[in-house]
Protein backbone atom coordinates (compact mmCIF):
# COMPACT_ATOMS: atom_id res chain seq x y z
CA UNK A 1 0.00 0.00 0.00
CA UNK A 2 1.54 3.63 -1.13
CA UNK A 3 2.30 5.89 2.19
CA UNK A 4 0.79 9.03 2.17
CA UNK A 5 2.70 11.67 1.22
CA UNK A 6 3.31 13.75 4.66
CA UNK A 7 1.94 17.54 4.21
CA UNK A 8 4.51 20.09 6.48
CA UNK A 9 2.14 21.74 9.36
CA UNK A 10 3.34 25.11 9.94
CA UNK A 11 3.48 26.72 13.49
CA UNK A 12 0.93 28.55 14.75
CA UNK A 13 0.56 30.74 18.16
CA UNK A 14 -2.92 30.17 19.83
CA UNK A 15 -4.28 33.21 17.88
CA UNK A 16 -3.10 32.58 14.57
CA UNK A 17 -3.96 29.25 15.17
CA UNK A 18 -7.94 30.15 15.73
CA UNK A 19 -8.03 33.15 13.03
CA UNK A 20 -6.66 30.84 10.37
CA UNK A 21 -9.34 28.05 11.25
CA UNK A 22 -12.33 30.85 11.05
CA UNK A 23 -10.63 32.12 7.41
CA UNK A 24 -11.10 28.26 6.30
CA UNK A 25 -7.84 27.11 6.37
CA UNK A 26 -7.43 23.44 5.61
CA UNK A 27 -3.81 23.31 6.89
CA UNK A 28 -4.88 25.24 10.05
CA UNK A 29 -8.10 22.68 10.49
CA UNK A 30 -5.14 19.71 10.16
CA UNK A 31 -2.89 21.37 13.07
CA UNK A 32 -6.05 22.09 15.27
CA UNK A 33 -6.89 18.27 15.26
CA UNK A 34 -3.65 17.62 16.71
CA UNK A 35 -3.60 20.75 18.63
CA UNK A 36 -4.56 20.46 22.72
CA UNK A 37 -4.69 24.21 23.52
CA UNK A 38 -8.22 24.87 25.20
CA UNK A 39 -8.44 28.06 23.13
CA UNK A 40 -8.07 26.45 19.57
CA UNK A 41 -10.82 23.91 20.82
CA UNK A 42 -13.20 26.47 22.49
CA UNK A 43 -13.00 28.08 18.83
CA UNK A 44 -13.44 25.14 16.88
CA UNK A 45 -16.88 24.09 18.83
CA UNK A 46 -17.98 27.88 18.60
CA UNK A 47 -17.62 27.63 14.61
CA UNK A 48 -19.16 24.06 14.53
CA UNK A 49 -21.99 25.75 16.67
CA UNK A 50 -22.54 28.57 14.17
CA UNK A 51 -22.47 26.39 11.39
CA UNK A 52 -25.06 23.99 12.71
CA UNK A 53 -27.23 26.98 12.66
CA UNK A 54 -25.92 27.71 9.45
CA UNK A 55 -26.55 24.22 8.10
CA UNK A 56 -30.45 24.25 9.47
CA UNK A 57 -31.04 27.76 7.64
CA UNK A 58 -29.58 26.74 4.36
CA UNK A 59 -32.09 24.35 3.51
CA UNK A 60 -33.91 27.00 2.07
CA UNK A 61 -31.39 28.12 -0.21
CA UNK A 62 -29.39 26.85 -3.09
CA UNK A 63 -27.79 23.01 -3.69
CA UNK A 64 -24.42 25.13 -4.05
CA UNK A 65 -24.87 26.74 -0.80
CA UNK A 66 -26.22 23.99 0.92
CA UNK A 67 -22.89 22.03 -0.25
CA UNK A 68 -20.46 23.91 0.72
CA UNK A 69 -22.22 24.82 4.47
CA UNK A 70 -22.22 20.82 4.91
CA UNK A 71 -18.52 20.67 3.36
CA UNK A 72 -17.68 23.21 6.04
CA UNK A 73 -19.20 21.34 9.06
CA UNK A 74 -17.67 17.97 8.12
CA UNK A 75 -14.18 19.94 8.31
CA UNK A 76 -14.70 21.42 11.48
CA UNK A 77 -16.26 18.11 13.17
CA UNK A 78 -13.26 16.04 11.43
CA UNK A 79 -10.88 18.62 13.67
CA UNK A 80 -12.59 17.22 16.77
CA UNK A 81 -11.09 13.46 15.95
CA UNK A 82 -9.01 12.23 18.60
CA UNK A 83 -10.00 14.54 20.95
CA UNK A 84 -10.48 13.30 24.45
CA UNK A 85 -11.40 16.30 26.28
CA UNK A 86 -14.85 17.01 28.15
CA UNK A 87 -15.84 20.06 25.99
CA UNK A 88 -15.52 18.17 22.95
CA UNK A 89 -16.93 14.82 24.26
CA UNK A 90 -19.80 17.52 24.98
CA UNK A 91 -20.40 18.43 21.87
CA UNK A 92 -19.81 15.63 19.98
CA UNK A 93 -23.27 14.11 21.61
CA UNK A 94 -24.63 17.14 21.67
CA UNK A 95 -24.50 16.64 17.76
CA UNK A 96 -25.35 13.30 17.57
CA UNK A 97 -28.51 13.06 19.53
CA UNK A 98 -29.15 15.77 16.71
CA UNK A 99 -28.40 13.21 14.08
CA UNK A 100 -32.39 13.00 12.76
CA UNK A 101 -32.28 17.26 12.59
CA UNK A 102 -29.01 17.18 11.35
CA UNK A 103 -29.51 14.51 8.21
CA UNK A 104 -33.48 16.36 7.78
CA UNK A 105 -31.42 19.56 6.89
CA UNK A 106 -28.52 17.86 4.31
CA UNK A 107 -31.27 15.28 2.57
CA UNK A 108 -30.49 12.05 1.08
CA UNK A 109 -27.21 10.96 0.31
CA UNK A 110 -25.67 14.14 1.25
CA UNK A 111 -22.07 14.61 -0.93
CA UNK A 112 -20.81 15.62 2.59
CA UNK A 113 -22.12 13.46 5.15
CA UNK A 114 -21.84 15.55 9.01
CA UNK A 115 -23.88 12.45 10.78
CA UNK A 116 -20.50 10.20 9.64
CA UNK A 117 -18.19 12.38 10.17
CA UNK A 118 -20.32 12.77 13.82
CA UNK A 119 -19.30 9.08 14.26
CA UNK A 120 -16.45 8.99 13.29
CA UNK A 121 -15.16 11.63 15.94
CA UNK A 122 -17.16 9.88 18.62
CA UNK A 123 -15.62 6.29 18.21
CA UNK A 124 -12.20 7.89 18.22
CA UNK A 125 -12.62 10.11 21.23
CA UNK A 126 -13.65 9.27 25.13
CA UNK A 127 -14.79 6.17 26.38
CA UNK A 128 -18.61 7.60 27.08
CA UNK A 129 -18.60 9.29 23.88
CA UNK A 130 -17.68 5.69 21.62
CA UNK A 131 -20.25 3.60 24.51
CA UNK A 132 -23.03 6.64 23.28
CA UNK A 133 -22.25 5.66 19.70
CA UNK A 134 -22.22 1.87 20.09
CA UNK A 135 -25.64 1.98 22.18
CA UNK A 136 -27.46 2.75 19.10
CA UNK A 137 -26.12 -0.27 17.30
CA UNK A 138 -29.47 -1.41 17.50
CA UNK A 139 -31.27 1.19 15.89
CA UNK A 140 -29.19 1.66 12.71
CA UNK A 141 -29.62 0.67 9.53
CA UNK A 142 -27.21 -1.58 7.44
CA UNK A 143 -24.83 1.54 6.20
CA UNK A 144 -24.31 3.41 9.62
CA UNK A 145 -24.16 0.21 11.47
CA UNK A 146 -21.23 -1.20 8.93
CA UNK A 147 -19.80 2.58 9.45
CA UNK A 148 -20.12 2.12 13.32
CA UNK A 149 -17.76 -1.42 13.29
CA UNK A 150 -15.04 0.17 10.52
CA UNK A 151 -14.90 3.04 13.24
CA UNK A 152 -14.91 0.68 15.97
CA UNK A 153 -11.50 -1.19 14.41
CA UNK A 154 -10.06 1.74 13.26
CA UNK A 155 -10.19 3.42 16.45
CA UNK A 156 -11.16 1.45 19.94
CA UNK A 157 -8.55 -1.13 21.69
CA UNK A 158 -9.64 -4.72 20.25
CA UNK A 159 -10.81 -6.24 23.96
CA UNK A 160 -13.95 -3.14 23.32
CA UNK A 161 -14.68 -4.36 19.77
CA UNK A 162 -14.79 -7.81 20.57
CA UNK A 163 -17.03 -6.60 23.70
CA UNK A 164 -18.98 -4.36 22.13
CA UNK A 165 -19.72 -6.62 18.52
CA UNK A 166 -19.27 -10.10 19.46
CA UNK A 167 -22.95 -10.74 20.28
CA UNK A 168 -24.43 -9.55 16.76
CA UNK A 169 -22.93 -12.52 15.33
CA UNK A 170 -25.00 -15.20 16.70
CA UNK A 171 -27.91 -12.74 16.81
CA UNK A 172 -31.21 -13.62 18.20
CA UNK A 173 -34.50 -13.49 15.71
CA UNK A 174 -34.98 -10.23 14.01
CA UNK A 175 -37.51 -8.14 15.96
CA UNK A 176 -38.88 -4.53 15.44
CA UNK A 177 -35.57 -3.45 17.82
CA UNK A 178 -33.16 -5.44 15.87
CA UNK A 179 -34.02 -4.93 12.51
CA UNK A 180 -31.64 -6.52 9.44
CA UNK A 181 -30.09 -8.49 11.96
CA UNK A 182 -28.73 -11.27 9.75
CA UNK A 183 -27.02 -8.98 7.65
CA UNK A 184 -25.51 -7.08 10.79
CA UNK A 185 -23.68 -10.62 11.92
CA UNK A 186 -22.30 -10.49 8.39
CA UNK A 187 -21.31 -7.38 8.47
CA UNK A 188 -19.33 -7.69 11.56
CA UNK A 189 -17.46 -10.87 10.47
CA UNK A 190 -16.73 -9.71 7.36
CA UNK A 191 -15.28 -6.43 8.48
CA UNK A 192 -12.87 -8.24 10.66
CA UNK A 193 -11.60 -10.50 8.15
CA UNK A 194 -10.81 -6.89 6.46
CA UNK A 195 -9.27 -5.37 9.14
CA UNK A 196 -7.38 -8.14 9.75
CA UNK A 197 -6.08 -9.23 6.19
CA UNK A 198 -5.11 -5.59 5.89
CA UNK A 199 -8.11 -5.00 3.29
CA UNK A 200 -9.92 -2.33 5.07
CA UNK A 201 -6.97 0.42 5.02
CA UNK A 202 -6.99 0.03 1.03
CA UNK A 203 -7.13 3.19 -0.74
CA UNK A 204 -10.85 4.08 -1.21
CA UNK A 205 -12.34 1.30 0.61
CA UNK A 206 -13.59 2.76 4.05
CA UNK A 207 -16.10 5.91 3.91
CA UNK A 208 -14.31 9.62 4.83
CA UNK A 209 -10.56 9.92 5.62
CA UNK A 210 -8.43 6.44 6.53
CA UNK A 211 -5.20 8.14 7.97
CA UNK A 212 -2.14 6.90 8.99
CA UNK A 213 -2.43 8.33 12.71
CA UNK A 214 -5.45 6.10 13.27
CA UNK A 215 -4.14 4.14 16.39
CA UNK A 216 -4.97 1.25 15.51
CA UNK A 217 -3.67 1.26 11.91
CA UNK A 218 -2.46 -1.56 10.32
CA UNK A 219 0.94 -0.02 9.58
CA UNK A 220 2.01 0.02 13.11
CA UNK A 221 -0.42 -2.85 14.73
CA UNK A 222 0.92 -6.21 13.93
CA UNK A 223 -1.90 -9.09 12.27
CA UNK A 224 -1.40 -11.12 16.31
CA UNK A 225 -2.42 -7.76 17.48
CA UNK A 226 -5.36 -6.66 15.43
CA UNK A 227 -7.94 -8.42 16.81
CA UNK A 228 -9.00 -9.81 20.64
CA UNK A 229 -8.18 -14.17 20.69
CA UNK A 230 -11.89 -15.05 21.30
CA UNK A 231 -13.51 -13.91 17.86
CA UNK A 232 -11.38 -17.21 17.10
CA UNK A 233 -13.49 -18.96 18.99
CA UNK A 234 -16.85 -17.19 17.94
CA UNK A 235 -15.94 -17.66 14.34
CA UNK A 236 -15.53 -21.46 14.79
CA UNK A 237 -18.67 -21.73 16.55
CA UNK A 238 -20.50 -20.05 13.76
CA UNK A 239 -18.18 -21.81 11.29
CA UNK A 240 -16.74 -18.79 9.06
CA UNK A 241 -13.95 -20.21 7.32
CA UNK A 242 -12.62 -17.02 6.32
CA UNK A 243 -12.24 -15.28 9.60
CA UNK A 244 -11.10 -18.76 10.67
CA UNK A 245 -7.99 -19.04 8.30
CA UNK A 246 -7.31 -15.74 9.26
CA UNK A 247 -7.12 -15.74 13.26
CA UNK A 248 -5.80 -19.61 13.25
CA UNK A 249 -2.58 -20.13 15.01
CA UNK A 250 -0.48 -23.16 15.51
CA UNK A 251 -1.31 -25.91 18.40
CA UNK A 252 -5.26 -24.26 18.56
CA UNK A 253 -6.97 -27.64 19.19
CA UNK A 254 -10.55 -26.28 18.42
CA UNK A 255 -9.64 -24.98 14.93
CA UNK A 256 -7.63 -28.62 14.65
CA UNK A 257 -11.01 -30.56 15.70
CA UNK A 258 -13.33 -28.03 13.39
CA UNK A 259 -11.13 -28.32 10.53
CA UNK A 260 -11.01 -32.13 10.39
CA UNK A 261 -14.51 -32.71 11.21
CA UNK A 262 -15.26 -30.90 8.10
CA UNK A 263 -12.79 -32.34 6.20
CA UNK A 264 -13.51 -36.34 7.28
CA UNK A 265 -17.58 -35.32 6.40
CA UNK A 266 -16.72 -33.79 3.00
CA UNK A 267 -14.82 -37.25 2.16
CA UNK A 268 -17.59 -39.38 3.86
CA UNK A 269 -20.47 -37.62 2.15
CA UNK A 270 -18.38 -37.78 -1.25
CA UNK A 271 -20.10 -34.98 -2.19
CA UNK A 272 -19.36 -31.09 -3.24
CA UNK A 273 -19.14 -28.89 -0.43
CA UNK A 274 -20.42 -25.18 0.25
CA UNK A 275 -16.74 -24.68 1.80
CA UNK A 276 -13.72 -25.97 -0.46
CA UNK A 277 -12.27 -28.92 1.09
CA UNK A 278 -8.94 -27.59 0.28
CA UNK A 279 -9.33 -24.89 3.09
CA UNK A 280 -10.26 -27.40 5.54
CA UNK A 281 -6.32 -29.18 4.42
CA UNK A 282 -4.84 -25.80 4.79
CA UNK A 283 -6.22 -25.28 8.21
CA UNK A 284 -4.94 -28.08 9.40
CA UNK A 285 -1.15 -27.16 8.65
CA UNK A 286 -2.23 -23.42 9.96
CA UNK A 287 -3.09 -25.11 13.21
CA UNK A 288 -0.45 -28.01 12.98
CA UNK A 289 -3.04 -30.67 13.31
CA UNK A 290 -1.33 -34.32 15.02
CA UNK A 291 -2.73 -36.24 12.51
CA UNK A 292 -1.53 -34.10 9.92
CA UNK A 293 0.05 -36.05 7.24
CA UNK A 294 -3.00 -38.83 7.75
CA UNK A 295 -5.36 -36.05 6.90
CA UNK A 296 -3.37 -34.79 4.20
CA UNK A 297 -3.23 -38.32 2.62
CA UNK A 298 -6.60 -38.78 2.85
CA UNK A 299 -7.53 -35.56 1.22
CA UNK A 300 -5.28 -36.41 -1.93
CA UNK A 301 -7.04 -39.79 -2.41
CA UNK A 302 -10.30 -38.10 -2.24
CA UNK A 303 -9.45 -35.45 -4.85
CA UNK A 304 -8.00 -38.73 -7.25
CA UNK A 305 -11.14 -40.36 -6.64
CA UNK A 306 -13.13 -37.37 -7.50
CA UNK A 307 -10.77 -37.19 -10.41
CA UNK A 308 -10.20 -33.16 -9.30
CA UNK A 309 -6.33 -32.64 -10.31
CA UNK A 310 -7.21 -29.05 -9.64
CA UNK A 311 -7.41 -29.58 -6.39
CA UNK A 312 -4.74 -32.30 -5.64
CA UNK A 313 -2.26 -29.94 -7.46
CA UNK A 314 -3.38 -27.29 -5.27
CA UNK A 315 -2.47 -29.75 -2.46
CA UNK A 316 0.75 -30.10 -3.43
CA UNK A 317 1.25 -27.07 -3.79
CA UNK A 318 0.98 -26.62 0.04
CA UNK A 319 4.34 -29.21 0.78
CA UNK A 320 6.43 -26.64 1.56
CA UNK A 321 4.68 -25.26 4.48
CA UNK A 322 4.84 -29.10 5.47
CA UNK A 323 7.18 -30.36 8.09
CA UNK A 324 10.35 -32.09 6.61
CA UNK A 325 9.92 -35.29 8.36
CA UNK A 326 7.09 -35.66 6.22
CA UNK A 327 9.16 -35.76 3.14
CA UNK A 328 9.25 -40.13 2.48
CA UNK A 329 5.90 -40.53 2.68
CA UNK A 330 5.28 -37.55 0.54
CA UNK A 331 7.71 -38.93 -1.87
CA UNK A 332 5.29 -42.81 -1.23
CA UNK A 333 1.96 -41.09 -2.07
CA UNK A 334 0.98 -42.28 -5.92
CA UNK A 335 0.11 -39.57 -8.73
CA UNK A 336 -0.16 -39.13 -12.23
CA UNK A 337 2.76 -38.91 -14.08
CA UNK A 338 1.96 -34.76 -14.43
CA UNK A 339 1.06 -34.40 -11.04
CA UNK A 340 4.04 -36.77 -9.74
CA UNK A 341 6.60 -33.68 -11.17
CA UNK A 342 4.83 -31.62 -9.69
CA UNK A 343 5.03 -33.38 -6.20
CA UNK A 344 8.84 -33.67 -7.17
CA UNK A 345 9.44 -29.95 -7.31
CA UNK A 346 7.94 -28.81 -4.30
CA UNK A 347 9.42 -31.80 -2.18
CA UNK A 348 13.20 -30.33 -3.53
CA UNK A 349 11.24 -26.56 -2.04
CA UNK A 350 10.84 -27.99 0.77
CA UNK A 351 13.89 -29.65 1.55
CA UNK A 352 15.89 -26.72 0.51
CA UNK A 353 14.10 -24.53 3.25
CA UNK A 354 14.82 -26.88 5.57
Amino acid sequence: MAKKKSVAVPAYSSSQLCEAIESQDDVALAAARVSEDPLVNAKLQGLIRDQLGDLYDATKKSATIQNRVSKRMTCLVNALRGKKDASTQSILLELFDNRTKIAKAQGKAPKHDINATVMQSLASSTDVAADALFDKLEEFNLDDFFWAITLGLRFCEKEKVFDTFHNWVAPAPETPKRKHAKAKAESVMELLDLYQSGVLYAHGYALGSVDADDPNHIDHVSPEDRLDGRWLGIAIEVGNIDLIRSLARPGHQPTQDWAEQRLLQVIEDGKKSKIRAIKFVGLLITSDHPQLLDRYEQAIEHFLKKKDAWEVAICLEMIPRLPDSSVPRLEAIELPSELAQMRDQFLTQLKNDT
